[in-house]
């Protein structure tokens, strides 16, 4: 009887016990840049500081949503659900938001810069500021 419970207790342990062996993946969806989660319910996600970088995140639901932070630079969230999410600090940059539902979501400190918003145009809004000098020369 032993000898079954502790084969049975090792397999268990071995099969991951039906959960996840990827700490960085919601459901089947594998949070890293260029993820194809079309379609994920990432429902109430702590997805904070995560890179999401050129991710296909169309139809995606996002609602109650932890982003903070999160880089969706070059992100396709076309169609997606984002409600009562936290996006502050968030880089938008050069993504795609056409028709998606954007409702109750924080949004401070975002960046938009080359963003296509929900009806297709583009926010350059918050485009950081570059820090190049140039310095003249001159050679006569």
């Amino acid at each position: 009887m032993k000898v079954a419970l502790l084969a049975l207790l090792v397999a268990a342990v071995l099969a991951g016990c039906g959960g996840s062996d990827d700490p960085d993946a919601v459901g089947s969806c594998t949070i890293e840049p260029g993820a194809q989660c079309s379609g994920a319910d990432l429902t109430g996600a702590d997805l904070d500081g995560a890179d999401l970088s050129a991710a296909d995140l169309t139809n995606a639901n996002l609602t109650d949503a932890n982003l903070h932070g999160a880089n969706l630079s070059s992100s396709n969230l076309s169609g997606s659900q984002i409600v009562d999410a936290d996006l502050s600090d968030a880089d938008l940059s050069r993504a795609n938001l056409a028709d998606a539902t954007i409702t109750g979501t924080d949004l401070d400190g975002t960046i938009f810069c080359g963003t296509t918003r929900t009806d297709g145009t583009i926010d350059d809004s918050t485009c950081p500021v570059t820090s190049e000098t140039v310095t003249a020369t001159d050679s006569d």
